[in-house]
């Protein structure tokens, strides 16, 4: 264990064997473990609530796991074993929260491909997971000759028929979260960062960044609100975009709805034997190349398998070509790590 949230901590330091306070080591790894999932649970009803979204219950767990985890609250691990099973289904239902949230809002996913590429033009790079704040963004934006940009969580935006519908969000740059600070180097555009992830930002792009809501980077402009009025002054320094073609275009935007009409022939095709398997192969991905092994895994799958995939995983297979089955694509991106 290491705990050192109180003033009693062992040598003003931290307890690593068991706590001044008498915390035993269980104790202090389910409260870690909590914590960790109410920091997830909060992101999730935070991009809820930008929709106008909440349920009581869900704060009210907030609250009080949140408080448990304080010093000299609550010493019983069997509370705290009950605690975690309870932010599972609250992790479950604020998902269903969100999802319901965006489904409502923005309409139904369809199944979409996105370009890759850029077009000729004044730029923005979108990079989070805000529906909202990409929409605002949009209406702000409209009619105006700028061309609007998705970058790693943001591409299942795609889908949705109510920001689809506008003609300027012409495609999705980059892959995951980590390649921002060679991607956003790359391209001299405006770049607005509404939710995690962002990473700190290099001095060639710093001053054509922006933050909004909880994020925030040193020396990086943050918008208040939904005023992106300081985003449209900045572009007016930066230059165009040139026209570049994508070498790929992605597939999002299979939503509840367009999988289950599609139930009738996949339980056909697997009552044929034609297809024999699904694999979920997704979650948020990380710069280490050991995770080269999803994309290999995939790679070497039988044609009657079907993977589906979500979050910013799905950039290590999202460029695979695997066909179909019979129509049934064998590759399906689900969406966004945080409501599907």
């Amino acid at each position: 264990m290491f705990c050192y949230q109180c003033s009693q901590t062992a040598g003003g330091k931290g307890c690593t064997v068991s706590g001044v306070c008498g915390k035993k080591p269980t104790v202090s790894r389910l409260q870690d473990n909590l914590l960790f999932i109410i920091k997830g649970i909060s992101a999730y009803l935070n991009h809820a609530r930008e929709l106008g979204y909440t349920d009581p219950e869900i704060e009210h767990f907030l609250a009080d796991g949140f408080y448990a985890t304080l010093t000299n609250v609550n010493f019983d691990p069997e509370r705290f074993v009950q605690y975690s099973l309870e932010a599972g289904r609250m992790n479950l239902k604020v998902m269903q929260l969100l999802k319901k949230a965006h489904i409502e809002n923005y309409g139904e996913p369809i199944p979409t491909e996105v370009e890759t590429g850029t077009k000729k033009g004044k730029g923005i790079i979108v990079t989070g997971h805000s529906m909202k704040a990409l929409e605002e963004l949009l209406k702000q934006t409209e009619g105006k000759n700028i061309n609007i940009y998705t970058h790693s969580e943001m591409l299942p935006a795609h889908g949705y028929p109510g920001l689809r519908k506008y003609k300027h969000l012409v495609g999705n740059l980059g892959r995951a979260w980590y390649d921002q600070r060679e991607l956003f180097s790359q391209y001299p555009a405006a770049i607005l960062g509404t939710s995690n992830c962002v990473l700190l930002p290099k001095d060639d792009y710093k001053d054509r960044m922006f933050t909004m809501g909880v994020t925030g980077l040193p020396g990086v402009k943050h918008i208040q609100g939904y005023d992106f009025s300081p985003i449209l002054e900045r572009l007016k320094e930066l230059p165009e975009l040139e026209e570049q073609p994508g070498e790929i275009k992605l597939k999002t935007g299979f939503g509840k709805s367009t999988v289950l009409s599609l139930a009738d022939k996949i339980k056909e095709l697997v009552a044929k034997g034609k297809i024999k398997h699904f694999f979920l192969v997704g979650g948020c991905d990380s710069p280490t190349n050991r995770n080269n092994y999803y994309r290999e895994f995939v790679k070497q799958l039988p044609p009657d398998t079907i993977v589906l995939t979500l979050a910013c995983g799905k950039y290590r297979i999202n460029d695979l070509d695997l066909g179909d089955i019979e129509g049934i694509p064998r590759l399906i991106d689900l969406g966004q790590c945080n409501d599907s």
